[in-house]
């Protein structure tokens, strides 16, 4: 029995094995068929796809062209500016419940932007796609653009005229303005400070040319003994006049006179000091001839600077000539460009310029 048994199964396993290959020959040959006609079906879409996409670009193309000969009115194969301003009109109007129109710096921009070629006109090959939609997309930023840059120069407009405005307050504070004959005559004045007290240097020069008898120098001298008579009178005068070179709304031309006049006097202390020092290194005992010369040269000097300040101050125009103490005035005396630069202008708003911080070197390494 066993090997009967044996024999019969061996004799089944070929026949079972030829079976399953069958099977299996057969399901790749069904999978290989399915195969082919699946890309044969897919092969035909994409055949069938593009004759429809040849098609719609044809009918495109055409529906371009149409659109083109919309535009190009006199049939010469470009759209001029004057064309594409006429179809735009023509196209955007019934959309437009005002009425609105392409002007022909609207439709020069547009058409500037699908211009390729450069020309300044449009061709079929230029021609957007879109046609009216890409022109009225163009026209739309253009128009947005238009609006913005107005808006800017009215905000720039507004704030130049609150500028100007503010500018104009600040130069009413300082009195700028050409002097008149009484501010000419008031700015004449300040040089007798200077003047009088210059007098104490011209007793060689008088002495030397004899002038103790002449009326004008007598009438000078008895104006300065009485001048000195009052006490203080310099200090006081000197001090008045530092207090009104401060007051701006006093004439430019008279601030500058007084200024200069203060500088002047100021200028005077040197001799005095020089003679000082001259007096101390001699041991006290200094030349009166030299000393004589020395005083006569400084009130020679200061008639001389007088003179001058007296002269241009008269004629209106302010004596500006004087080395180095003109420099000085003119910093403490500001114009009315420099007197608006002390000041901060925001939004019309007025507001004093903080003076500059002086920061302290730092000395740590």
């Amino acid at each position: 029995k066993l090997k009967t048994y044996s024999k019969d199964l061996v004799i089944q396993r070929p026949v079972a094995s030829r079976t399953a290959l069958f099977l299996d020959e057969n399901d790749n040959r069904g999978q290989s068929f399915q195969a082919a006609k699946l890309n044969a079906q897919a092969a035909a879409l994409r055949a069938e796809a593009a004759r429809l996409e040849a098609e719609q670009k044809e009918v495109d193309a055409e529906n371009l062209a149409k659109l083109f000969r919309s535009f190009d009115s006199n049939n010469d194969g470009i759209i001029s500016v004057q064309e594409l301003q006429e179809g735009l009109s023509a196209a955007l109007a019934p959309a437009s419940k005002s009425g609105f129109t392409v002007t022909s710096e609207q439709a020069a921009r547009v058409l500037a932007a699908f211009d390729l070629s450069g020309d300044g006109a449009l061709q079929l090959s230029e021609f957007p796609p879109l046609g009216v939609e890409a022109f009225r997309s163009r026209l739309e930023q253009l128009l947005r653009d238009e609006e913005s840059a107005v808006r800017v120069a009215r905000e720039q407009l507004r704030r130049a005229q609150a500028e100007a405005r503010a500018l104009a307050e600040i130069a009413a504070m300082i009195n700028n303005e050409p002097p008149s004959g009484a501010d000419r005559v008031l700015a004449l004045l300040p040089f007798l400070l200077p003047f009088l007290d210059s007098l104490e240097y011209s007793r060689a020069l008088i002495a030397a040319c004899q002038l103790q008898d002449n009326p004008v120098v007598s009438a000078v001298l008895q104006l300065s003994r009485a001048f000195e008579a009052v006490p203080f009178s310099g200090l006081a005068t000197f001090y008045l006049f530092s207090l009104w070179v401060r007051n701006l709304s006093l004439n430019r031309l008279i601030r500058f006179s007084i200024q200069q006049a203060i500088l002047l006097d100021v200028a005077l202390i040197l001799p005095g000091l020089g003679g000082s020092v001259a007096g101390v290194l001699s041991g006290g005992s200094v030349d009166a001839e030299l000393a004589g010369l020395a005083s006569s040269v400084t009130f020679f000097a200061m008639l001389v600077c007088v003179t001058y300040s007296v002269l241009l101050t008269a004629l209106g125009k302010e004596p500006g000539g004087i080395p180095f103490i003109s420099d000085r005035v003119r910093d403490r005396v500001p114009t009315t460009e420099q007197f608006q630069q002390m000041f901060n202008v925001t939004e019309g708003q007025i507001r004093p310029k903080d003076p500059p911080s002086r920061e302290k070197p730092n000395n740590r390494k």
